[in-house]
């Protein structure tokens, strides 16, 4: 990222709502990847228990450099997550965590 810091927008967007809208942080052939892991699994829990092949696209979200900016800006840097990440959807029943 080229910038220091989250935008006063961005700081406000997530105190208001407790999340952010990251647009363009993906490019396509990534997000297509992450659908296709997801239809071939037919689920969103354990992603990231999957084999090698299919949990990829997952594991590389937690690595991503413009995801890992923003969880900096939030968390501070050298986080440690608490939880693992959950994937959000429409379906409240998809709401689940990665792995339990």
């Amino acid at each position: 990222m080229d910038r220091i810091e989250m935008s006063n927008e961005e700081n406000y967007a997530l105190d208001v709502a407790g999340y952010l809208i990251i647009k363009g942080a993906l490019k396509a052939d990534e997000i297509a990847r992450l659908n296709e892991a997801i239809d071939v699994e037919s689920s969103y829990t354990d992603l990231l228990t999957l084999p090698d092949s299919r949990r990829e696209p997952f594991r590389d979200l937690l690595v991503h450099p413009v995801l890992v900016w923003y969880l900096n800006q939030i968390c501070g840097t050298g986080f440690r997550l608490e939880s693992l990440p959950r994937v959000f959807s429409d379906d409240p029943s998809s709401n689940t965590p990665f792995s339990e």
